[in-house]
């Protein structure tokens, strides 16, 4: 049983899920990649300029992005945004998670926006507007931002007509 199956309660059960777009590693995927070429060419230019040993020792440098790229998209991978037939659910988090939930009930609004790029790639953000506390839950580049709304209305409408609730 994997986590997020440990946080749904009996009868719950899980309607849509997505996470960030993978342009939300585009900074990652950039910074790591010019370290990358930067190592290369220190390694390139030992080997003309210096000894070979040297540049050896340069390109192991390299482990460097790969680790830190890797970290990043084990953060990516590990974001999810769930919607249920009772809430809408954004996990975070590899060793220590962060849970915040907000029910179907208290859902009030949504608010959706895409850019152009946005509307090209399926990415946007979603504003949760709710009566709790926090009042609002936003997933900032949210992949299928539209799929991920018509889910959360579609669950928030089965739930106040009867049909979401018990099993």
């Amino acid at each position: 049983m994997g986590y997020v199956e440990k946080l749904l309660i009996p009868g719950e059960k899980i309607l849509f899920v997505t996470r960030r777009h993978w342009l939300a590693l585009l900074p990652a995927i950039l910074i790591d990649l010019g370290i990358a070429i930067v190592i290369v060419a220190l390694a390139v230019a030992g080997v003309v300029f210096l000894q070979v040993q040297l540049s050896l020792l340069v390109l192991l440098l390299l482990v460097v992005p790969v680790i830190h790229f890797s970290i990043q998209f084990i953060r990516w991978r590990n974001e999810q945004y769930i919607v249920t037939n009772r809430r809408v659910i954004d996990v975070r988090g590899t060793f220590d998670k962060y849970v915040s939930d907000t029910s179907l009930e208290k859902v009030n609004d949504l608010v959706l926006q895409q850019s152009f790029l946005g509307r090209i790639l399926d990415y946007g953000d979603l504003r949760v507007i709710s009566g709790t506390e926090t009042g609002v839950d936003r997933f900032r580049r949210v992949a299928h931002p539209i799929r991920l709304k018509a889910a959360i209305l579609t669950a928030k409408k089965e739930l106040t007509s009867g049909g979401g609730g018990e099993d």
